[in-house]
């Protein structure tokens, strides 16, 4: 019986990128605490997690064109 392969990508799923605040989730005050601030940092974890998987699973499908871009 063959064993599971552990950093296949079914057993070893992609990252999910954070989802962007909604436009009236921001009161554009400029406040300490913003959540596009929250959302920028939440974002780089994603990167390196999504970095990280990549070299995990150097096989998987995968397509820059679907990350999310930065809000502008």
């Amino acid at each position: 019986m063959t064993q599971p392969d552990p950093h296949h990508a079914s057993q070893d799923p992609a990252p999910q990128p954070p989802t962007p605040p909604a436009d009236n989730e921001c009161c554009e005050s400029g406040c300490e605490n913003c959540v596009w601030t929250s959302y920028q940092y939440a974002r780089r974890e994603y990167e390196v997690a999504y970095a990280a998987w990549l070299k995990r699973n150097p096989h998987a499908q995968h397509d820059v064109n679907d990350m999310q871009a930065w809000p502008e």
